[in-house]
């Protein structure tokens, strides 16, 4: 628990080992959880008529499996008009950003071009990064040097 949602989007299966994707939401809602309930899908072949309603009343979305990529890519877009996105993610997180100058080589994975830029600052969960390249939303970068983030493949928001 906390100020700010842990993450910016969540999707479980219904069929797990230890609970259900519905009874980790339900969970998720008593502890606190702050991010939105309807960016948290539950994906599962089929839900009963009480499944449905409990997850009605938590506010998530339900994917049927098998499901069309364009569906989930539908309502991620959806999601991300939800997200505030104005502040950096470790602001939002309240992660500690660490400061650096560090030179690294990556790749955009769809146009195999390679490419230098220098990480301004870095946390567990991603870092910042100036390059001369204008990357497109939703590039996958593959990071090919060393950095000392753990962060090997990153999307460009």
């Amino acid at each position: 628990m906390n100020d700010h949602p842990c993450a910016d989007v969540i999707i479980t299966d219904q069929r797990m080992p230890v609970m259900t994707g519905i009874e980790l939401l339900q969970v998720q809602a008593q502890n606190g959880c702050r991010l939105t309930p309807m960016n948290k899908a539950v994906i599962t072949a089929y839900l009963d008529e009480s499944e449905e309603t409990a997850l009605k009343e938590l506010g998530g979305f339900y994917l049927e499996k098998p499901f069309r990529m364009t569906d989930l890519t539908q309502w991620l877009d959806q999601c991300e008009k939800r997200l505030d996105i104005s502040t950096p993610v470790g602001i939002r997180r309240r992660e500690r950003r660490i400061l650096t100058s560090h030179e690294i080589t990556c790749c955009i994975e769809a146009l195999n071009k390679t490419m230098t830029g220098i990480v301004t600052d870095y946390s567990p969960s991603g870092f910042c990064m100036q390059t001369a390249y204008d990357f497109a939303k939703a590039n996958a970068v593959k990071v090919i040097s060393s950095f000392p983030c753990s962060c090997t493949t990153v999307s460009v928001r």
